[in-house]
């Protein structure tokens, strides 16, 4: 478990035999022909790493590994507290907020994680107690500087996105899947759902190498911006904290109206790129590939303006009559040195998309056809877990960075090897929904 002691961060891990732990420790520093130092609290010793006044700390507590980071000046009683030997009147579990917020995000009970950043606001402009006393003075910080104005619009700017949470949906021998929420006060979570616009085949999880795509509406969030910072004008922060960068809103929105938007990106709605194959790609030798197998789709409401455009720049193209029924057409690219030779385009009333694939007659027409996701995500990122991790432990170990180690290099090089056998394929999906910005992972693993 992962937690904040006050403003403190403590990691305790649940071993199979501390003994063994301990055992293992000892080896590392023998090996390491360095014994770090240690010290005890309330009959318990802990190791420690020292820095600059402040103590990384390795305990064995019972059956657990606690590793935390204090003051160096923290008394013994807080120090009890915050290795857990001394235990609060009332912790989390005795809440129920953990299994609330699995009730209400369908998360199991495995894992799940929050931070409250109305309380982390709170810690700032309330009067400390306890161990966060002892950090915020030793950094000079004073809340009782804070004007009640301050405290309040502080307050109001934490509520906006008021929670983080995060846990699994589906753990399991083929698949992981996690969600995490930051949750937006309602009227800006409504607001951003507007941010985003359907893409064909945006969210799909396909077979390549690597995919990646967005939408944007780019008048939305102009509008949006100009929304808010218009009312923030009307009823200005008074806080003296916030006024540069109130001034830098109020900037940024004279310079906005100033200059206009060509209509050409309002039109603009997004993109997906689908790379299946780069054969010969050899990043460790900064060699490209010898050939490219990938597909890109340009949602854009004046398709065929845009390919009038493409027409006036490619002599190749303007020969051709292309109309956006979603037929593939194949044309020869200039001579640049690229990989492909050729490539097909095809057009819908609201989509272009290109392909150097050898099925890209077909490609291209279901691509154009593609379902859009619902909601619609914001960004998506596919990846082949096993080519991709491969890929990178490959240049790691035939990389000539003179700022990292051979036994470094190698070492990354066999995590990344792990990484490989261990996962099929990899999805990541930011949406915006009634909750606020959703982030969800899904990971197939590998037989």
């Amino acid at each position: 478990v992962l937690y904040g002691h006050g403003l403190l961060p403590v990691m305790r891990v649940t071993l199979s035999d501390a003994t063994l732990f301990d055992a293992a420790m000892t080896r590392i520093e023998v090996s390491a022909d360095q014994q770090l130092p240690v010290a005890e609290v309330d009959g318990t010793p802990y190791r420690y790493v020292e820095d600059d006044k402040v103590r990384v700390i390795i305990a064995t507590v019972g059956d657990e590994l606690v590793l935390t980071v204090s003051p160096a000046s923290l008394d013994d009683a807080a120090l009890a507290r915050l290795l857990g030997l001394k235990l609060p009147a009332r912790n989390i579990g005795q809440t129920g907020k953990l299994l609330d917020i699995a009730k209400e995000y369908g998360y199991l009970h495995e894992y799940m994680g929050m931070v409250d950043t109305v309380r982390v606001v709170d810690t700032f402009i309330e009067e400390p107690k306890g161990i966060d006393a002892v950090l915020l003075e030793m950094a000079g910080y004073d809340a009782g500087t804070l004007s009640e104005v301050c405290k309040t619009e502080f307050r109001a700017l934490a509520a906006i996105a008021p929670r983080i949470v995060t846990g699994y949906e589906e753990v399991s021998a083929e698949k992981l899947r996690t969600n995490a929420v930051i949750e937006l006060r309602d009227d800006i979570a409504s607001e951003f759902g507007a941010f985003v616009s359907p893409v064909p085949g945006l969210g799909t999880v396909y077979e390549g190498l690597f995919t990646f795509g967005m939408s944007l509406d780019i008048e939305a969030i102009r509008s949006f911006f100009d929304k808010r910072v218009a009312a923030l004008q009307e009823a200005p922060w008074k806080c003296e904290h916030l006024i540069d960068a109130q001034e830098q809103l109020f900037a940024a929105r004279e310079q906005a109206l100033a200059q206009p938007v060509p209509p050409l990106l309002y039109d603009f709605r997004g993109f997906l790129a689908v790379v299946n194959e780069l054969e010969g790609l050899d990043i460790g030798k900064k060699q490209p590939p010898e050939s490219i197998d990938a597909s890109f789709l340009l949602a854009i409401d004046n398709a065929q303006g845009l390919l009038a455009m493409g027409q006036a720049m490619l002599p190749q193209l303007a020969e051709m009559s292309i109309e956006p029924d979603g037929k593939a057409h194949r044309f020869e690219l200039p001579e640049t040195g690229a990989e492909a030779e050729t490539a097909w385009v095809a057009l819908s009333e609201s989509a272009i998309a290109l392909s150097v694939s050898k099925d890209a007659e077909t490609v291209l027409p279901a691509l154009l056809k593609a379902d859009a996701g619902t909601p619609p995500p914001f960004m998506s990122v596919g990846v082949d877990g096993a080519r991709y991790y491969t890929l990178v432990g490959d240049a790691m170990r035939a990389s000539d960075d003179e700022e990292m180690s051979e036994e470094m290099r190698e070492a990354l090089s066999d995590v990344l090897a792990a990484a490989a056998d261990f996962y099929e394929r990899l999805q990541f999906d930011v949406r915006f929904t009634a909750r606020g910005i959703e982030i969800d992972s899904e990971a197939n693993l590998a037989d």
